[in-house]
């Protein structure tokens, strides 16, 4: 056979074997049992290598170190939000450090019951809002504790006694109203009532209202006696006399015909308004004036002619006056001032 020949045979063996097999994929592409069947081989070999590439993987090795090239996220994470359903951590510092041997809380802690098994030790003020019971024993041997009973132990003391001088009192009162001799009742050695006086241990009392006093006293404030009233003084030397500190005031009689008021003492006196002063009287015979106005006039001083407006017939006195120059100006109405000279 010639070449050719073979060639011939060879293509067509080719394409017959093509068409066979493209028929014969074709068949078995319509199989749906044979396409189940290849499904479950393809998977079953999916499923040994997958199995087989993490057998040799160590899981936990790896989980760590995916943990570890992203620790400071995760710390970052958790320390922006950190919550879970039982809590959450929303400070800005740190609040709670956990320890071996102890927790530390480093503010105030919040909780609806507290229950400490063993002992407990509170340092600092304690402040119960609330009922505070003790179930147990206290210990007594201490300053504190003794302070607290001898505090309850006067407030107690003082309540009997103020609740048994009370109920005395007002069976006196009670029995008073049926009628007491005053003169048998004695207090402190001394009858309550003596030729028509007080007994001297009575000191104090809630009068409305008195009669006529012969004389009034009031301790380092007010003296009443003869005519006379003095404040801050027990020996009034005039109608009034009002001392404070060294200076003495009084206002009576000076002469007949003429009352008196002013110092008592070789003293300054000052009169004013506002507390600022208008007028002073020196204890040598002298009168300052501030402000002097006679009518409707004003008299003051200047070194300079007026340059405000007055009323006419107010005079200003010139305080540095020299020769040729005028003593004082005389306002004419509104800003007119003439001068005023002495005659030459």
């Amino acid at each position: 056979m010639d070449k050719q020949f073979l060639e011939a045979i060879a293509s067509k063996l080719d394409q017959a074997t093509e068409q066979m097999v493209e028929n014969t994929v074709n068949e078995l592409l319509a199989s749906d049992e044979w396409i189940a069947k290849i499904e479950k081989l393809a998977s079953q070999r999916i499923l040994d290598k997958v199995s087989a590439k993490i057998n040799a993987l160590d899981v936990n090795l790896a989980i760590k170190n995916v943990v570890l090239e992203n620790k400071q996220q995760i710390i970052n994470e958790l320390a922006s939000d950190f919550a879970t359903s039982g809590m959450t951590d929303t400070a800005d510092e740190l609040q709670l450090t956990v320890m071996n041997d102890a927790v530390v809380v480093e503010n105030e802690l919040y909780t609806n019951d507290l229950t400490v098994e063993r002992n407990s030790t509170l340092k600092g003020d304690v402040l119960v809002d609330g009922d505070l019971a003790i179930k147990g024993r206290v210990n007594v041997d201490n300053a504190s504790w003794q302070e607290l009973a001898t505090h309850i132990g006067d407030n107690t003391y003082q309540r009997v006694k103020s609740d048994f001088e009370q109920g005395v009192v007002d069976q006196v009162v009670a029995r008073a109203k049926e009628g007491i001799n005053f003169e048998n009742v004695i207090i402190g050695n001394e009858h309550l009532v003596a030729d028509n006086a007080l007994a001297s241990g009575v000191v104090s009392s809630n009068l409305q209202q008195l009669g006529t006093l012969n004389s009034l006293a009031v301790k380092e404030t007010l003296t009443a006696k003869k005519g006379r009233l003095g404040i801050n003084t027990e020996n009034p030397t005039d109608a009034l006399t009002v001392w404070e500190e060294e200076v003495s005031l009084c206002a009576g009689k000076h002469s007949a015909g003429t009352g008196y008021i002013g110092t008592a003492k070789n003293q300054d006196l000052v009169i004013g308004t506002n507390k600022q002063r208008q007028i002073q009287l020196s204890k040598d015979g002298g009168v300052w004036v501030d402000s002097l106005t006679i009518d409707k006039n004003s008299i003051g001083h200047a070194k300079t002619v007026p340059n405000y407006s007055g009323t006419k017939g107010d005079i200003v006195f010139n305080i540095d006056h020299k020769p040729g120059e005028p003593f004082a100006w005389i306002c004419l109405g509104n800003y007119r001032w003439n001068e005023l000279r002495s005659a030459e």
